[in-house]
C-alpha cells in the first residue's frame, strides 16, 4: 500500500507532500485545487512497462500533446526544472523537458528488427521531435533512463538511454519494483466513463470466461441482471422476467459507472485505482448502492482506491460505509492561498465527527 507522495513542479503543483494515505483516499477542495493533478501524480509515479503516463493523463484532459505544449506539464512553464514524484520515500520518478534537445541519430538504438542504419534514416524521415527524458530509481539507484520522441502523427516513441540488471537489486527493491509495476493501475474520469472502452473491456471480460465475475459484482448493484453480452461497441444485458437484452444506456448512469469501474477490477486484476469525480453520472439516491458495491468490491480484491469528489453527499454515505466495515480512510481538502497550494489532511475519526456534526469538509 502507497502511504505517502512528495510531488515537485507538476501542472499546477510547485511542492506538495502527501502523507497518511490509507486503503481509501478522498481529495476534496475547490475547482482548480489540484485534485485532479494529484491523483495524475499518483498514478504517473507507478510504472507501467514503457509508457509515458504524462501522455496518457494528458490524453484524458482532451489535450493532444505536441512539441509546442509539452511546457504545459511543469509548474509555470519553467523548463529549468524538473517534475519530480516520490512514492513511500523510496521510488523515485524525475522527468525533465529541455527545448534545445534535438534527435541524436548517433544516440539512437536499434529497437527493432530494421537495420541500424535504416531505423536511424526512418526516425529521422518521420520528423521525430524529442519531448521529455523520465529516470526511474529504487531507493537511489537507477531502474530506467530513456528518452520520448514524438512523430508527426503524435505517436510517442521510447528510446532506452541506460537501466539496471535486475541482478544488481536487493530483494526489497525487487518487491518495491513489483508493487508499482506489471499494469496494476486503472484510471477512471469523466472523461472516459460510459465509452466504448467499457464495451471492449467486457468484450474480454466474456472471452477470458470471467463472465460469472462480473455478473456477482454486478449483482450487489442490480440483482435483476442475470447475463451480460458486449460485441465491442456496446454493451447488452439480461434482466429477469424479460425476454430480450436491453442496451446497458437503458438502466441509467448508475450501472454504467459501476460497470466501467469493475470491468478494470475483473479484467487487469488491478491493486490501485484512481477515480476522478467518482459521483460523476450517478445520481444521488443510488449512492448508497454505489458505495457499497464498490466497497465491497474492493475489499474482496484487496484494492487501494485515491479518488477526488465534490459532492457532500456521495461524501457523507461512503464515510458511513467505511465507518460499518471497519476500513480505514483518509481525506485531504485542498486549496490555494495566494497561489500556494495547501493540504489539511482528516483522519477516519475527524471525518466521522465532521460529518455526524455537519461541519462542512469538503
Amino acid at each position: 500500500m502507497i502511504e505517502k507522495i512528495l510531488i515537485e513542479n507538476y501542472r499546477g503543483i510547485e511542492k506538495l507532500e502527501v502523507n497518511n494515505l490509507k486503503k481509501y483516499n478522498i481529495f476534496v477542495g475547490d475547482n482548480s485545487s489540484c485534485k485532479t493533478t494529484l491523483l495524475e501524480a499518483l498514478f504517473c509515479s507507478f510504472f507501467t512497462s514503457y509508457a509515458a503516463d504524462i501522455v496518457t493523463m494528458a490524453n484524458y484532459r482532451g489535450i493532444t500533446v505536441k512539441k509546442e505544449n509539452i511546457h504545459n506539464f511543469i509548474y509555470n512553464a519553467d523548463l529549468t526544472k524538473s517534475i519530480r514524484f516520490i512514492l513511500d520515500n523510496k521510488i523515485e520518478t524525475i522527468i525533465k523537458i529541455d527545448e534545445n534537445k534535438k534527435l541524436e541519430n548517433d544516440n539512437i538504438s536499434g529497437a527493432t528488427n530494421q537495420s541500424f542504419s535504416n531505423k536511424i534514416f526512418s526516425m529521422a524521415s518521420r520528423g521525430e521531435k524529442f519531448l521529455f527524458n523520465i529516470v526511474r530509481k529504487i531507493n537511489n539507484k537507477l531502474l530506467i533512463d530513456m528518452d520520448y520522441y514524438l512523430d508527426e502523427s503524435y505517436r510517442i516513441n521510447p528510446k532506452i538511454n541506460n537501466n539496471t540488471s535486475i541482478a544488481e537489486f536487493s530483494e526489497q527493491d525487487l518487491l518495491e519494483i513489483e508493487k508499482i509495476s506489471n499494469n496494476n493501475k486503472s484510471w477512471i474520469s469523466p472523461y472516459v466513463k460510459n465509452s466504448i472502452e467499457t464495451a471492449n473491456r467486457v468484450k474480454s471480460i466474456i472471452e477470458n470466461k470471467k463472465k460469472d465475475e462480473l455478473l456477482r459484482l454486478i449483482n450487489l448493484f442490480e440483482t435483476e441482471v442475470d447475463d451480460i453480452f458486449s460485441d465491442g461497441e456496446e454493451i447488452q444485458l439480461s434482466k429477469k422476467n424479460i425476454a430480450k437484452m436491453l442496451p446497458l444506456s437503458s438502466f441509467g448512469n448508475g450501472l454504467s459507472a459501476i460497470i466501467n469501474i469493475i470491468s478494470h477490477i475483473v479484467l487487469d486484476d488491478i491493486k490501485f485505482l484512481f477515480i476522478d469525480e467518482i459521483e460523476s453520472g450517478i445520481h444521488y439516491l443510488n449512492y448508497e448502492k454505489f458505495c457499497s458495491a464498490l466497497i465491497e468490491v474492493t475489499n474482496t480484491k484487496d484494492i487501494q482506491i485515491f479518488m477526488s469528489t465534490h459532492s457532500k453527499e456521495f461524501l457523507e454515505i461512503f464515510c458511513k460505509k467505511i465507518k460499518k466495515v471497519d476500513e480505514d480512510i483518509s481525506l485531504y481538502r485542498f486549496k490555494k492561498i495566494k497561489n500556494v497550494l495547501k493540504g489539511i489532511h482528516y483522519s477516519k475519526e475527524e471525518i466521522i465527527d465532521s460529518i455526524e456534526n455537519e461541519w462542512e469538509i469538503r
